[in-house]
């Protein structure tokens, strides 16, 4: 052996090299992908704060969340005082009152007439600056106009016509409004809101990784779908309970019940329709929108002010069965001695697929949207047949 000899481990074979060629090989790739990784998470990372992002930074900072459970019980939660931060695709303040506008004083102003706006997530102003509002739009028109107006709105995102109703009696009569508008999307009869869901899974934002801002961008998405999932449900839910149900007294009435046919048939043969529809055949929903404005007259009689329905179309094709449905909203309203402001023509004569915010949302306006509604209560309030505001 030529005068050499070899301890056991000396050597290497050819295939004992090769695979520690794969693995060096393996090992230099991984390290590489890992090395580009993070380098585009460092510049994302650094591309989100430079652009600002930063969603939970209310919460890290300390503030509060800008909905939070609600002490009564008709209202179940609440737009949170002296909030603020980037939630339903705006950039959103809570004045300390507890509604989405400017400072106001409780005390009203001497010889200013004041109109409070109530509605759900439309009022409020869904991804919309809250300039780009049907209230704020309308009250800039009488400002423009030298006339003392104020519009509060007190609209809060995902609110029933009672809980409506109950956000007015709690917070908004102490205002002392001389006219509340009420801005009547078709979905206001059933829940359509997972804020309950959101404010307990929000609860944990505050903590230190979320300064982070990709773990933000990430939680963030991972959210979306979850309440997206959670809104399927729940409107699973609503269309599962959306049967005809004879047995209540509620639909003695001839003219209501031959709407609530209409939209039945209609319903039980077209598939491409809005869910909120189909809750126009179900009595126990039609019976919250009675019982929301009964309970709206009584406040009205007992703290004098006067009401206004502004009935908000959906965006999509109108068909006989969205009138019908518009019409028990109307038959209600007048049952109850208020005044029915209807922006529908102009919507239609504007096309209302120009009036979406998202391509596949049938219920929030656009700014445009919202400027039409301001234009029609405009017009309701300085030219209708029922003088409401001293224009001098």
């Amino acid at each position: 052996m030529s005068g050499r000899f070899w301890r056991v481990g000396q050597f290497s074979t050819p295939t004992t090299r090769s695979v520690d060629g794969r693995m060096r090989r393996w090992l230099m790739n991984l390290s590489l992908i890992l090395t580009s990784t993070c380098l585009s998470l460092l510049g994302l990372e650094v591309t989100l704060r430079v652009a600002g992002y930063n969603p939970f930074g209310g919460l890290l900072s300390g503030r509060e969340l800008i909905i939070r459970e609600s002490a009564n019980r008709a209202m179940i939660y609440e737009l949170t005082p002296n909030s603020e931060g980037y939630a339903w695709g705006a950039e959103v303040k809570i004045n300390s009152h507890g509604f989405r506008d400017h400072e106001y004083e409780k005390e009203k102003p001497i010889n200013t007439y004041r109109i409070i706006a109530i509605g759900d997530s439309i009022t409020f102003g869904n991804s919309l600056s809250i300039e780009d509002t049907y209230p704020e739009i309308l009250e800039q028109y009488f400002q423009h106009r030298n006339i003392a107006v104020e519009v509060l709105n007190f609209g809060v995102g995902g609110y029933d016509i009672i809980q409506e109703i109950a956000f007015l009696e709690n917070r908004g009569l102490q205002f002392f409004p001389e006219e509340v508008i009420v801005g009547y999307c078709m979905n206001d009869v059933g829940v359509v809101s997972t804020n309950l869901e959101y404010i307990r899974r929000a609860q944990t934002y505050g903590k230190p990784v979320y300064n982070l801002r990709i773990l933000q961008f990430l939680r963030s998405k991972i959210d979306i779908i979850i309440q997206k999932f959670s809104l399927d449900r729940l409107k699973d839910n609503n269309n599962q309970d959306s049967r005809p149900n004879n047995s209540l007294e509620l639909l003695d009435d001839a003219y209501v019940n031959k709407r609530v046919r209409q939209i039945e048939e209609y319903v039980s043969s077209n598939t491409d329709h809005h869910a909120a529809l189909a809750w126009y055949r179900d009595t126990h929903k039609i019976s919250k929108l009675k019982l929301g404005f009964e309970q709206l007259k009584t406040l009205s009689r007992d703290h004098g002010f006067k009401v206004s329905v502004v009935i908000i179309p959906f965006l999509r094709e109108h068909v006989d069965a969205h009138v019908a449905a518009y019409d028990i909203v109307r038959y209600e309203a007048y049952q109850n001695g208020f005044d029915v402001i209807e922006p529908l023509p102009s919507f239609i004569n504007a096309d209302v697929t120009r009036l979406k915010i998202l391509p596949r949302d049938s219920i929030h306006p656009n700014e445009l949207g919202h400027r039409l509604i301001a234009d029609a209560l405009s017009e309701f309030y300085l030219h209708g047949p029922n003088e409401r505001i001293p224009l001098n």
